[in-house]
C-alpha cells in the first residue's frame, strides 16, 4: 500500500482517518513487528495549532515508558512542499477499542467495570505524576483499545490525529477533547489532571448505562448514577465525585482514586472518600455562612440607614421641642431633664461596650488552618475530690509535631447519687464521636496558641462547639 523512510515502513491497512490524517498499520522491517504509523498532512490543517498539537503527541510519548501507553519508536516526515507529511511511529495496541466494545452486545457488571477503571486509573496515575504532568485531555472509549482478548486497556491519542473538539477562543487558547467527555473547566480552556478524572466518570458511566454523553439532552450525572441498579453504595459514591462538575468535589489525585478503587474491589472501607465529601460538606457550609453573612450584612446596613434617618428627624424634632422647653422652663427642671437623658445613655453604652468585647473575632489572617482529631472524653477529680471535671480530647499535628490538647466542657458532683444525669449522657454521646476531625487554626509563631471551631459527625450532624485559646491570648469568644 505504502512504503516510507527507504523502505523500513510498509503500510498494510488503514486503521483510522481524521480530518487532519491517517493512522495505518504497517511492519517495521528492522525490527519485525507491526507499529502504528500516524501521518500528518500539512496541506489539511486549518490553523498552525494543528500541527502543534501533532508535535505536542511526539514530544510526549518520547517521554514515556509505560505498558499501557503505546511506545515511541521514530517521527520523520517525507515529501516536499505542499506535498510534504510527518510520521510519527509507535508500538502497535492489537485488538478494538472500547467504542466498538459498547456498541457490540457486552455488558459492565460492577466487577467487570472495577478492573477497567483500576488499569485506566494507574495509567492516569501514572501520566499526572511526570514532570511536568502529562494530562491527556481526551480520555473516551475511542481512545481506549481493549487488549489481551478485551480484558485489558490501552490509552491512545495523546495528540491531535482524531477529530477532536478544537475551538480557537478570543483569549488565543485552543479547546483540545472530546463534548460529553470534558468537564466545565476544559470547555473554558483549562486541562487539568482533575479534567482526565472527569471524562474516566463519564466513560465508566457510559460502561454501565450504555448512553454515550450525546444521548443524555442534558440529564445530570449525579441523577443518572442514583438511578443506577445492581451496584454498590461504594462506587456510586466514587462515580459522583468522578463526574461532579466543580474541580474542588472531584478525587485531587488519580493516586487516591487509585487506592479508593483497589479497596472497593477487595470489599475494604475506602480511604480517601469520606475526607472527601467531608471537606466538601465543610466548605458548603462554609459557603452557606458567607451567604447568610452577606444577606445579613445587607439588612443590617439597610436597617441602620432607616434607622439613622429615623434617629435624625427624632433629632431635629428633640431640638425643636427643647427650645421651645428652654424658653418656658425653670433652669432646675431643664437640669433633671439632662441628668435623665445621661442616665438612659450611660447603661446603653456599657452595653454596646459589652457586646463589641464579647463579638466572635476570626483568627488573624497568617494562622493557619490544620486538622485536629478527637480523641474521646476523660475525666479527672477536681475540688479536693468532691467535683469531677470532663475534658474533650483532641490531637493536631504542626510541623510534624504532634500536639495534645484538651478542654474542659464540664463539672458534675463525684458522688453518683448527686451527679447531674445530663452531663453524663452528654459526654456518652460525645465520646461515640472519638475519632471525628474539625478544624483548628494555629497561630504558625506559637501551635500552643490556637482556636478550635465546632466539628461535625461522619453523616455532617452537629456535635459539639468547641472555641479555646491559650489563657495568656488576648481574645474575643465565640
Amino acid at each position: 500500500m505504502l512504503t516510507l523512510k527507504d523502505g523500513r515502513y510498509h503500510c498494510s491497512e488503514i486503521l483510522g482517518e481524521g480530518s487532519m490524517g491517517r493512522t495505518y498499520l504497517a511492519t517495521d522491517h528492522e525490527s519485525g513487528q507491526q507499529v502504528a504509523l500516524k501521518a500528518l498532512y500539512p496541506s489539511r490543517l486549518a490553523t498552525l495549532k494543528d500541527f502543534e498539537l501533532f508535535e505536542r503527541e511526539a514530544r510526549i510519548l518520547q517521554q514515556l515508558d509505560h505498558p499501557r501507553v503505546p511506545a515511541y519508536i521514530d517521527a520523520f516526515c517525507e515529501g516536499e512542499g505542499d506535498a510534504v507529511c510527518y510520521y510519527i511511529v509507535q508500538a502497535y495496541a492489537g485488538g478494538g477499542d472500547l467504542r466498538a466494545l459498547l456498541n457490540s452486545d457486552v455488558r459492565f457488571d460492577e466487577e467487570r467495570l472495577l478492573d477497567l477503571m483500576i488499569a485506566l486509573a494507574e495509567i492516569l496515575d501514572y501520566l499526572h505524576t511526570q514532570e511536568p504532568a502529562v494530562v491527556h485531555r481526551d480520555l473516551k472509549p475511542a481512545n481506549i483499545i481493549m487488549c489481551d482478548e478485551g480484558k485489558t486497556p490501552t490509552l491512545v491519542d495523546f495528540g491531535a490525529v482524531r477529530e477532536v473538539v478544537r475551538l480557537t477562543m478570543g483569549g488565543g487558547s485552543t479547546i483540545i477533547g472530546t463534548f460529553g467527555y470534558m468537564p466545565p473547566e476544559q470547555l473554558m480552556g483549562r486541562a487539568l489532571p482533575a479534567s482526565d478524572l472527569y471524562a474516566l466518570g463519564i466513560t465508566s458511566l457510559e460502561c454501565l448505562t450504555r448512553r454515550t454523553p450525546s444521548d443524555l439532552h442534558g440529564e445530570d450525572a449525579a441523577a443518572m448514577i442514583e438511578e443506577l441498579n445492581g451496584v454498590s453504595t461504594d462506587l456510586k459514591r466514587v462515580l459522583r465525585r468522578l463526574c461532579a462538575p466543580r474541580i474542588d468535589e472531584r478525587y485531587p489525585s488519580a493516586g487516591n482514586l487509585l487506592q479508593d478503587l483497589k479497596q472497593l474491589k477487595s470489599a475494604q472501607t475506602l480511604i480517601h472518600i469520606d475526607r472527601l465529601e467531608r471537606d466538601i460538606a465543610r466548605r458548603q457550609r462554609e459557603r452557606e455562612k458567607a451567604l447568610v453573612n452577606a444577606t445579613g450584612t445587607a439588612v443590617t446596613f439597610l436597617a441602620g440607614l432607616i434607622g439613622f434617618v429615623i434617629l435624625g428627624a427624632g433629632f431635629v424634632g428633640a431640638i425643636l421641642v427643647l427650645r421651645e422647653l428652654i424658653t418656658n422652663l425653670e433652669l432646675p427642671i431643664i437640669v433633671a431633664m439632662a441628668v435623665s437623658i445621661v442616665g438612659l445613655l450611660v447603661p446603653l453604652g456599657i452595653l454596646a461596650t459589652r457586646y463589641i468585647r464579647d463579638a466572635w473575632q476570626p483568627p488573624p489572617a497568617n494562622w493557619l488552618n490544620l486538622k485536629a482529631t478527637f480523641t474521646g472524653i476523660t475525666r479527672e477529680p477536681y475540688g479536693e475530690g468532691t467535683q469531677v471535671c470532663y475534658y474533650l480530647n483532641y490531637t493536631f499535628e504542626h510541623r510534624g509535631h504532634p500536639f495534645e490538647k484538651k478542654i474542659t466542657l464540664a463539672t458534675t458532683n463525684a458522688n453518683p447519687y448527686f451527679q447531674n444525669t445530663k452531663v453524663l449522657e452528654r459526654m456518652s454521646r460525645l465520646h461515640d464521636h472519638a475519632g471525628t476531625e474539625f478544624d483548628v487554626f494555629v497561630d504558625p509563631a506559637n501551635p500552643h496558641n490556637h482556636v478550635s471551631v465546632e466539628f461535625y459527625d461522619a453523616e455532617q450532624n452537629f456535635v459539639e462547639p468547641v472555641h479555646h485559646f491559650a489563657s495568656n491570648q488576648v481574645h474575643h469568644p465565640a
